[in-house]
């Protein structure tokens, strides 16, 4: 039976970069997965302040224990970037997940049906039930990993932020997020 990914949308595709100076080298052109994750590129490709970018850069291993697995498994952030803020000489830089705030709040609970009630009832039960059990354990795979990210960017030097729609506004402006970002280093939980 095939599962339903409910994170996922129908804007996909290869973004293609304006500025391919400012884009690491060595990796494929970045490929967006939702129409959101578009402005972001679109934001890091335009921005001038922003002087250097990646996407998924695979050079940023973060090792986190999965709740999931039992096990150690590896991260990559989504978005590696370097910012020259306006009248500085040094970059600050940066991993950015982007994510809808929905990824880091557990869901509500369905409601079993009530007594009596017939079959149908009891089966769409049991898929709204297999659902949050997978949204639950994606929010708590995705605390792990930001956590790990939270600290291995402390370790390293690098700035860690979580871009949701609800602290980088609509993504046009750039300078919006970079002064959220200059106003939080970690996610909020």
């Amino acid at each position: 039976m095939a599962t339903h990914n409910y994170y996922t949308d129908c804007h996909k595709g290869r973004y293609n970069l304006l500025h391919p100076e400012k884009y690491m080298p060595n990796l494929p052109m970045p490929y967006y997965k939702s129409a959101w994750e578009r402005k972001f590129f679109i934001v890091c490709d335009t921005n001038p302040r922003i002087t250097f970018w990646a996407y998924e850069p695979k050079v940023f291993e973060i090792p986190y224990m999965s709740p999931k697995y039992g096990r150690v498994s590896i991260y990559h952030p989504d978005i590696y970037l370097e910012i020259l803020p306006e009248g500085a000489t040094k970059v600050n830089r940066w991993l950015i997940e982007v994510q809808p705030t929905s990824y880091a709040v557990q869901p509500k609970m369905p409601q079993p049906p009530k007594a009596g009630a017939d079959s149908a009832a009891f089966e769409r039960y049991n898929k709204r039930k297999a659902n949050y059990d997978q949204k639950v354990m994606d929010v708590i795979v995705n605390l792990a990993k930001w956590e790990a990210a939270s600290e291995w960017c402390k370790v390293h030097g690098v700035n860690w932020f979580i871009a949701t729609e609800k602290n980088t506004g609509k993504l046009f402006d750039a300078s919006t997020i970079i002064s959220k970002c200059n106003l939080r280093n970690n996610f909020e939980r």
